[in-house]
């Protein structure tokens, strides 16, 4: 008579629970709390959901510079024009990228591989101008809004990378889509801002 030997169960390997996953299993546990509380009322529901909505752009984590990462230099007329004719050439660089990714043939009404491919190109083309931008000499009469730029493009990279992921992880993605959204505003004013900067300097 034989005795079955113990067999050790090896727990089966599960995905690690995107940013999608974590805040959905957080929203149903939250009105599970209210609807057991009997709480649950229109009001009560509406500003649960408005708690989230309100955290989705703290999920698109970019990368901060400050001004150690800069290189800052003096305001003399050379370094102004320097700095004028490279913020230049960077965007020209910036702009081709874009236009090469053919937005016109892309469907910005509904997810398709196509808008993926273009938020990755569009993302690649705000990286490289950041990178591009950190490098350029700023004159220390810019360098506030020289940073601000910097920051903003890393931002809505990172906002494009997520929308291009979007079928992995959608509320990254929609964090993105409001990241992006705001900083576009913003980068038109910063940009404003340096070309008043430039233009106050005689260039």
């Amino acid at each position: 008579f034989n005795t079955p030997r113990a067999t050790s169960s090896v727990p089966a390997k599960t995905e690690p629970l995107t940013n999608t996953d974590l805040i959905g299993r957080s929203l149903i546990t939250d009105y599970i709390g209210l609807a057991s509380s009997g709480q649950a009322s229109e009001a009560n529901i509406e500003a649960l959901a408005n708690k989230y909505i309100e955290g989705l752009p703290n999920l698109s984590r970019s990368e901060v510079l400050n001004y150690g990462d800069i290189r800052v230099v003096t305001n003399t007329p050379a370094n102004f024009q320097t700095y004028a004719d490279e913020i230049t050439r960077i965007h020209s660089v910036y702009a081709a990228t874009v236009m090469g990714a053919e937005s016109s043939k892309v469907n910005f009404s509904t997810p398709n591989p196509a808008l993926y491919k273009f938020a990755e190109s569009f993302s690649a083309a705000y990286n490289e101008a950041a990178r591009a931008l950190k490098s350029l000499p700023a004159p220390a009469g810019l360098a506030a809004a020289h940073l601000a730029l910097i920051n903003s493009y890393l931002s809505s990279s990172e906002g494009m990378a997520a929308i291009s992921n979007i079928e992995n992880d959608s509320a990254t993605a929609f964090a993105g889509v409001i990241n992006l959204n705001n900083n576009l505003k913003k980068e038109d004013l910063i940009r404003a801002e340096i070309t008043k900067i430039l233009t106050s300097n005689g260039i």
